[in-house]
C-alpha cells in the first residue's frame, strides 16, 4: 500500500484529468437536456417539389417584432423551405429577406439530416443565427405557444460552466503566486472591479444598438451552439469568419440567454471591468499601490472604455488581455536569482513556464482581435526591460522563440477553423478584412473611402 505522501503526490499530478472529467459532464447533460431545433416541428406529409432524400417538418416559428425577416437555411444537400407564402430551395446557405407581421407563422421545411433552420430577426442584420427550439412550436400558429422565444438558457448555461470550468482551471494553475499577494491588493482589485461594473451595468442598454453589435452576437452565438454540439466542420465556423471566434465566444454565452442584447453586454461589461482591476497590480509593481487605484478608477470612469463595456465588440476583451499579458510579462523574472549561472533548473523552467503563459494570453488576444499582435512585441520588450541585467540576452532569446511559437499553437488550437486548412483560411480571413467596409458616418459624411487622416481624427475623438 503506497505511502500517504507518495499517494498524494500521485492525486497532485492527476488533477489534470479534473476539468477534463467536469468538461465531459457538462457536454453529456448538455445532450441529455437539449432539444434539438427541428425535433420541435411536427413529422409532415411529403411533396413531391421536396429534393429527394429529406424528411419533412412543419409547425410554426415565433415572430416577437413584426416587419422584414431574414429565413432560410444551412444545408449540405438539397433542402426546401416554406415560410410565409415563400419557398426558398437550394444547397448551402439560402436566405430571404420577407416582411411578415407580428406573432407565430407557419413554417414547413424538408432538409436531409444535419440541416439547420437560420434567420435574421426584425433588428438584426449581417450572418443568420441558428433557429432555437424554444422559437418553433409543432401546432399551427392559432395553437402555438412557446416558452421565451429566441433563447436557449440550457445552452448559455452549460456554456458558462465551460467557462467556469476553464477560469478555474487557470486559478489552480497559478494558485501559488496567486497565494503570494497580501489581502489589501485583493481588496483594492475588488473595490474597482465594483466601480467600474457600476459605470457599465448603470444605463446598459441606454445607447441602444451600435454599429456591428448584431453581427458579434449572431456569430457568437452560432460559435457557442457549435462548442456545446461538438460541430467543428467548416461550414458551421462559417460565421463573421473576418474575426477570430474568442470574443465571439465570449459574449455569444450571453446570446443564448435572451432574445437581446442585455446578458451578452452584462458579460462585455465584465471583461472590460476586470481589465480595469487589473491595473491596480500593474501600477503596484512600476510604481506603488497609490497609483495601481489610482489607474484602475481612471479606467474604471474613462468614457470611452465606459462606452465600449456596454456594447457586445472586440475592444472589452481586449482591454482584458492587454492588462493580464503585461501583468505576466512583468512578473516573469519574479523570485529568480540575479545571475542565470546561478539559478538551477528548476528557476530555469519555472522563467520558462511564464513566457509560455505570455504567449498563451498573447494567442489568446490575438484569436480575439487579429491587431492585438501587437501585444506580442510589449510582451517582449517588458520582458527583457523589467529582467535583470544578467538575464536579458537569454531572455530576449528565449522569449522570441517561446512566446511566437505557443501563441501561434494557441490561435490554431482554439480556432476550429483553422484546423483543416489553417493557411488558407487565415488568407480568407485577412483578404474579407482588407475588401471595402460598408459606408460609415465620419466627419459629417457618410462613406467607406475617409482617407488616411481617419484613424487619427478616431484617436483624438476617443482620448
Amino acid at each position: 500500500m503506497p505511502e500517504p505522501r507518495a499517494l498524494t503526490r500521485h492525486l497532485g499530478r492527476a488533477w489534470g484529468l479534473v476539468p477534463v472529467a467536469l468538461i465531459a459532464l457538462v457536454l453529456a447533460l448538455r445532450a441529455g437536456c437539449h432539444v434539438e431545433p427541428l425535433d420541435r416541428l411536427a413529422p409532415a406529409a411529403s411533396d413531391p417539389r421536396d429534393p429527394m432524400h429529406t424528411r419533412a417538418y412543419a409547425g410554426a416559428i415565433a415572430i416577437a417584432r413584426g416587419g422584414p425577416v431574414v429565413i432560410g437555411f444551412q444545408s449540405a444537400a438539397p433542402a426546401r423551405v416554406t415560410f410565409a407564402g415563400h419557398e426558398l430551395v437550394g444547397t448551402g446557405l439560402v436566405k430571404e429577406r420577407i416582411v411578415v407581421p407580428h406573432g407565430a407563422t407557419a413554417l414547413r421545411f424538408a432538409a436531409p439530416r444535419g440541416a439547420r433552420l437560420v434567420w435574421s430577426p426584425v433588428g438584426r442584420r449581417g450572418d443568420p443565427e441558428y433557429v432555437s427550439a424554444s422559437a418553433l412550436a409543432p401546432e399551427p400558429p392559432d395553437r402555438a405557444v412557446f416558452a421565451h422565444p429566441g433563447t436557449a438558457i440550457t445552452d448559455g448555461l452549460c456554456a458558462l460552466a465551460l467557462l467556469a470550468i476553464v477560469v478555474g482551471t487557470a486559478l489552480v494553475l497559478a494558485r501559488r503566486r496567486l497565494a503570494r499577494a497580501d489581502r489589501r491588493l485583493y481588496a483594492a482589485m475588488g473595490a474597482v472591479l465594483a466601480l467600474a461594473l457600476a459605470a457599465r451595468l448603470i444605463g446598459l442598454g441606454d445607447a441602444g444598438q451600435t454599429w456591428d453589435e448584431d453581427v458579434n452576437w449572431a456569430a457568437g452565438r452560432n460559435d457557442v451552439t457549435n462548442v456545446l454540439a461538438r460541430d467543428f466542420t467548416d461550414a458551421s465556423w462559417s460565421w463573421n469568419y473576418e474575426h477570430p471566434p474568442v470574443m465571439k465566444l465570449l459574449d455569444g454565452i450571453g446570446a443564448q440567454l435572451a432574445d437581446g442584447f442585455g446578458p451578452a453586454r452584462a458579460l462585455s461589461a465584465l471583461w472590460l471591468a476586470l481589465g480595469c482591476a487589473l491595473l491596480v497590480p500593474i501600477g503596484e509593481r512600476l510604481y506603488n499601490r497609490r497609483v495601481g487605484v489610482l489607474s484602475g478608477i481612471i479606467a474604471a470612469l474613462l468614457p470611452p472604455l465606459v462606452a465600449h463595456g456596454q456594447i457586445v465588440g472586440h475592444e472589452s476583451p481586449t482591454v482584458l488581455w492587454w492588462a493580464l499579458g503585461i501583468l505576466l510579462a512583468l512578473g516573469i523574472h519574479d523570485e529568480v536569482p540575479p545571475d542565470p549561472a546561478l539559478a538551477d533548473p528548476r528557476a530555469h523552467r519555472q522563467v520558462l513556464a511564464r513566457l509560455a503563459a505570455v504567449g498563451v494570453v498573447i494567442g489568446i488576444a490575438i484569436a480575439s482581435r487579429f491587431v492585438n499582435g501587437l501585444l506580442g512585441p510589449l510582451g517582449l520588450a517588458i520582458a527583457v526591460i523589467v529582467a535583470p541585467p544578467a538575464w536579458r540576452r537569454i531572455t530576449l532569446l528565449r522569449a522570441s522563440i517561446v512566446m511566437p511559437i505557443v501563441a501561434l499553437v494557441t490561435v490554431y488550437v482554439i480556432w476550429p477553423r483553422l484546423w483543416g486548412h489553417p493557411i488558407v483560411a487565415l488568407r480568407a480571413s485577412l483578404a474579407k478584412l482588407t475588401g471595402l467596409h460598408s459606408p460609415e458616418p465620419f466627419l459629417g459624411a457618410t462613406t467607406n473611402q475617409p482617407g488616411s487622416h481617419y484613424f487619427l481624427a478616431y484617436l483624438v475623438a476617443t482620448l
